[in-house]
């Protein structure tokens, strides 16, 4: 007799045990699937090839060309209506034209984390939503006006390379 209830309670705690433990799993499990949903699911958009006149005094000083991936939200990316690479363009213009911060050649470096910065901002401001999260930039160049060769110079150069005799 002492065998069978010894056995019974035994068989009682460690059912006992496996329920509460599994409750806990639950709760655990259920506060992650929370966390998880609230945390945004982010895609990273195609490379971006942006260029922007830099102007300094009122006269073309040369050009900013970037080249920009944005990591975006995927669930408020689906419902945008307008098209992403238009609006970052659009935007991109507008954080350098006219901004002291990118007056080059007066001054000797890109301030990358403002231009990511207002990216950012302004595009999620032109959307209306917390799309875009961050922004890398793969490569920022400023080309100076000089640099820049015009269609002319490109036709003349084309029109004197003689052909080779075979």
């Amino acid at each position: 007799m002492k065998i069978i209830l010894v056995s019974l309670l035994t068989s009682v705690a460690a059912a006992s045990g496996l329920y509460g433990s599994s409750l806990l799993q639950n709760k655990d499990s259920r506060q992650h699937a929370v966390a998880a949903a609230a945390e945004p699911t982010l895609r990273y958009s195609q490379p971006m090839l942006l260029v922007a006149p830099v102007i300094y005094d009122t006269e073309l000083s040369g050009y900013l060309i970037a080249n920009l991936v944005l990591a975006v939200d995927h669930s408020v990316l689906k419902t945008v209506r307008q098209p992403l690479d238009l609006i970052t363009g659009d935007a991109f213009l507008d954080v350098i034209v006219g901004n002291d911060t990118f007056a080059l050649p007066r001054i000797p470096n890109v301030d990358i984390d403002a231009l990511k910065d207002g990216l950012k901002n302004r595009i999620n401001t032109a959307l209306g939503a917390n799309l875009v999260h961050d922004v890398f930039g793969t490569q920022v160049n400023f080309m100076g006006k000089s640099e820049v060769r015009t269609k002319q110079s490109l036709r003349s150069v084309a029109l004197s390379d003689k052909i080779p005799a075979e």
